[in-house]
């Protein structure tokens, strides 16, 4: 049989945010189930104020993943980097972009827990 590109949406298990920064869904360790969060609008901002403090334009290739909380003030706790990009440079300016944000509380709507406990990847590509 001849295959061909088709034009069928596949369903990755990740939801793009932005231009770049990708929700890493379906791990472990107490992430937030993201496709049932209750304020997509709320994720909207936390991954723009984020994107603000993310130099992507680098000369290296690679992604790199980071997992964090957000308590309910908005503060950022418990970051960490969960998949390395393969260079030190690259996983410190995702770690930074993270770090430096300030973020609004967490929404009165969301009652599931005090913390949100996501996962960024941060792909660069190089230039």
């Amino acid at each position: 049989p001849l295959v061909t590109q088709g034009n069928t949406p596949v369903d990755t298990g990740a939801r793009g945010q932005g231009a770049v920064l990708t929700f890493g869904v379906g791990g472990t360790g107490g992430e937030t189930d993201l496709k049932d969060f209750c304020c997509p609008a709320y994720l909207q901002e936390l991954t723009a104020a984020i994107d603000q403090n993310w130099q992507k334009r680098q000369p290296e290739r690679g992604t790199t993943e980071i997992r964090f909380s957000v308590l309910r003030d908005g503060s950022i706790v418990d970051v960490e980097i969960t998949g390395r990009s393969g260079s030190g440079v690259l996983d410190r300016i995702s770690r930074n972009a993270v770090t430096e944000s300030r973020l609004r509380p967490l929404p009165a709507a969301y009652t599931t827990s005090d913390r949100l406990t996501i996962r960024l990847k941060f792909p660069y590509e190089g230039y």
